[in-house]
């Protein structure tokens, strides 16, 4: 089976997660616009990231590991920032151009 979806700008990097979603693509990165550190934790693991929701490429992710990681970023959270699990280890990269 072969799906076309064509790429789109960076600021449209949501839409095209919510199609590849909808394809069922298994590619696709889990997001979250909210919640706390706990919850996101239970969710994605004690470790997980934060990255600009839109324009910046992989400038501006942060790691967190921790509630006292978290707190100064979680205002952010849904606003200009979502988190995301870390894929794969710190040996392997994951980019998207």
């Amino acid at each position: 089976m072969k799906f076309t979806i064509p790429l789109p700008l960076q600021h449209e990097h949501e839409a095209l997660h919510e199609r590849l979603r909808q394809a069922g693509l298994a590619c696709v990165i889990e997001s979250a616009l909210e919640g706390d550190y706990a919850e996101l934790a239970q969710r994605f693991g004690r470790a997980f990231l934060l990255k600009p929701r839109s324009g910046f490429g992989a400038r501006g992710i942060v790691r967190v590991s921790s509630a006292d990681e978290f707190r100064p970023h979680q205002a952010a959270l849904g606003a200009t920032l979502m988190a995301q699990p870390i894929v794969g280890s710190d040996d392997e990269e994951f980019t998207l151009s």
